[in-house]
């Protein structure tokens, strides 16, 4: 970054340095790195506040872009700080700040290869796009979240931008302070009365039943900023039902204790439900029906279904005359005659 963009960043990164408070935060510490074509690291994780505003103080522009360069020299302070401290990866909260105002130059595929390497890593990656000449897709995608990803269309946005981006930082602060879920299971038993469409369950379970009415999600570790698992049912019956008959989640937490919790189970109204068509019989000039329906299939049975017989028409007599006696029939006859 260069000019506007460069100073509203560093005034950006001060201010947040000030913001997280590392003189009363003793475990926080920050690192500063710097990229253009080759990423340098300025300062590995420090809790001294001066030196790393110095450290901002001394990012320039030159070069091309490598941004996958820059997440990576990350990854490596981050990973050098927990082995010289002799810190777990579990039990520290890594997060990384990427502001870029272009896009990198041997194209977004080195990018995400590295924030997916920061992931491996446990490590949360916040984007931030500064004006119309950043790869905005492509730095979207690097985030962990969705709402870890900012867009400062301006230099003067980027302040606020960093703003949200500090309190994502300190909300993680605090959460890592307490214990965490280190494994987590979740499984959900379906009613009868519903069916699984196929494919539709988001992640793919790690298992599901035979016939399909058991799915089971095993998460390790977990994302601190928690899992969400959907699936799509198809509804058998019409009427009130509950979308599962017990959905249960079980977990480990950090400190090596085991836990589980319920989730609610909703209710559903069905106004329609599927319909299996009826075969029906063809007649033939002979009186001779024949049915040949489709065999109707499911996961353990076939159901082959015979057409109802057909009943031959029954003779009927033909009519017979009735011969009566004659009756009297009166005919009456009136005449208007005129005289003369």
């Amino acid at each position: 970054m260069q000019g506007e963009p460069s100073a509203a960043m560093k005034n950006g990164a001060r201010e947040m340095i000030a913001a997280l408070n590392l003189p009363k935060n003793p475990t926080t510490r920050i690192a500063v790195v710097s990229f253009d074509d080759t990423a340098t690291i300025f300062c590995q994780p420090t809790n001294d506040a001066a030196l790393a505003r110095g450290c901002v103080g001394r990012v320039g522009a030159s070069g091309g872009t490598s941004i996958a360069s820059g997440l990576q020299a990350g990854i490596n302070a981050l990973k050098t700080a927990r082995i010289e401290q002799n810190i777990a990866r579990g039990d520290v909260r890594e997060i990384m700040i990427v502001i870029s105002d272009g896009a990198d130059d041997a194209g977004c595929g080195a990018v995400q290869r590295a924030a997916q390497q920061a992931g491996d890593e446990e490590v949360h990656v916040i984007s931030v796009c500064v004006g119309s000449g950043c790869d905005v897709k492509c730095m979207r995608s690097i985030a962990s979240s969705l709402h870890y990803h900012f867009e400062a269309r301006s230099p003067s946005q980027l302040a606020g931008m960093l703003d949200q981006a500090t309190e994502l930082v300190r909300r993680s602060r605090t959460q890592t302070e307490s214990t965490a879920i280190s494994s987590l299971a979740i499984i959900v038993r379906l009613p009868s009365n519903v069916s699984l469409v196929p494919g539709s369950a988001k992640p793919t379970p790690s298992s599901i039943s035979a016939i399909a009415d058991h799915l089971t999600w095993t998460f390790t570790p977990v994302a601190r900023d928690g899992v969400t698992v959907t699936f799509r049912l198809r509804p058998l019956e019409v009427g009130l039902h509950a979308v599962s008959v017990g959905a249960t989640g079980v977990f480990t937490d950090t400190s090596g204790r085991v836990g589980a919790f319920a989730f609610d189970s909703p209710l559903i109204r069905v106004l329609f439900a599927p319909t299996v068509p009826t075969p029906t019989a063809t007649a033939t000039p002979t009186n001779a029906a024949t049915a040949s329906p489709p065999p109707v299939t499911s996961p353990t049975t076939v159901v082959t279904v015979s057409p109802p017989p057909v009943a031959s028409p029954t003779p009927v007599a033909a009519p017979t005359a009735t011969v009566r006696d004659p009756t009297p029939l009166l005919l009456p006859i009136v005449a208007l005659e005129w005289s003369r």
